[in-house]
């Protein structure tokens, strides 16, 4: 990074943060030059009858890819299963059987209050 171990041990967390920022950005527009440059220099090796790959295609880079959530979005039916399933109805919002009655999707089979509909009675 450019940074000489007395400087390293001399910076606080804001500094070396933005020191790997400014590092990354220039890495990675080093790779998209060096990505354009092969890309250019191989197109005459193309084969003219296919479709012609984008530089992102010919030769994808880490970060061109989508990362993928790694907490799955639940839909208010699998939470409420998920929740039924653990014995935990209690927990379900009120508001969450009121989307699923509006949307005709489900009924509010049970009453079901929520916890403040709970710490009532």
């Amino acid at each position: 990074m450019g940074v000489s171990y007395s400087e390293f041990w001399q910076m606080c967390p804001e500094e070396f943060k933005a020191i790997e920022k400014i590092w990354e950005r220039k890495y990675r527009e080093q790779m998209e030059l060096w990505r354009l440059q092969t890309y250019y220099q191989a197109a005459h090796f193309f084969d003219p009858k296919k479709p012609t790959p984008t530089p992102q295609n010919w030769h994808p880079l880490p970060w061109d890819k989508q990362k993928k959530s790694e907490t799955p979005f639940y839909t208010i039916e699998e939470r409420i299963r998920i929740f039924k399933e653990r014995g935990r109805e209690d927990w379900i919002p009120k508001h969450w059987w009121n989307e699923l009655g509006s949307a005709g999707s489900g009924t509010m089979d049970q009453g079901n209050e929520g916890i403040a509909g709970k710490a009532e009675a």
